[in-house]
């Protein structure tokens, strides 16, 4: 038993690091092919709209709140949220950067990725991730090219579902759902995707079961 248990957190690990990859690699991507487009629109866009500025979200106690992202989380029973010393080594930025707020906007606007909050479950091997990502085209671009990239990959046998769309909170997201199985362990992933300003925000869900998955979902508002 807990042999296999390891086993699925390392499965879990090893797909949350190709996801973050892949996702990345989507903005990068869209970045490139629509660099000269986002510029000849954003005259037009700023005068359509007042454009939220990118933000970073805060804990208090258990309660996750991003207000760019429009989004809340609570923290299920078991589960612990990285620290900021472990997001700050995520984007290669240092501790003291999370910790004012001015650096903070100056130094991520610099940035194509943003991770903003990651949590998890040392006993499931769940994650948690909220990220933003510039320049990425819109939510159903990203989850385009996100369900191409994963159908592509060979090192573990992806199951992808039709890309669909669920609200959280008042927002629609558009929904990429995987399962993927590896040495015979099975994970779930599900990755919501909706466009904010210059930004896509994305929350990624990884569990080992779906039943798991969508009590996690049901955490955010």
């Amino acid at each position: 038993m807990l042999k296999n248990n390891i086993l699925k957190l390392l499965v879990i690990g090893l797909m949350l690091a190709m996801s973050l990859t892949i996702l990345t690699g989507c903005g990068k991507k869209e970045e490139n092919n629509n660099q000269n487009e986002n510029t000849s629109n954003t005259a037009s866009d700023n005068n359509q709209t007042t454009k939220k500025e990118l933000s970073r979200g805060k804990w208090e106690d258990k309660v996750y709140t991003n207000e760019f992202a429009d989004l809340k989380f609570t923290l299920p029973d078991g589960w612990t949220r990285s620290t900021d010393e472990e997001i700050a080594e995520t984007m290669q930025l240092g501790e003291e950067v999370l910790k004012n707020e001015n650096l903070y906007i100056s130094e991520i606007s610099k940035l194509n990725v943003v991770y903003d909050m990651m949590a998890k479950n040392a006993s499931t091997g769940g994650n948690v991730i909220v990220m933003m990502e510039k320049n990425a085209g819109t939510a159903k671009d990203y989850a385009d090219s996100l369900k191409t990239q994963l159908e592509k990959v060979t090192q573990m046998n992806y199951t992808i579902g039709d890309i669909t769309e669920a609200k959280i909170g008042d927002n629609a997201y558009t929904v990429v759902a995987a399962k993927a199985s590896v040495s015979g362990a099975t994970v779930f992933q599900s990755y919501y995707l909706r466009d904010e300003g210059d930004y896509v925000v994305a929350v990624l869900v990884t569990e080992t079961s779906q039943d798991n998955l969508d009590k996690i979902v049901k955490c955010f508002e």
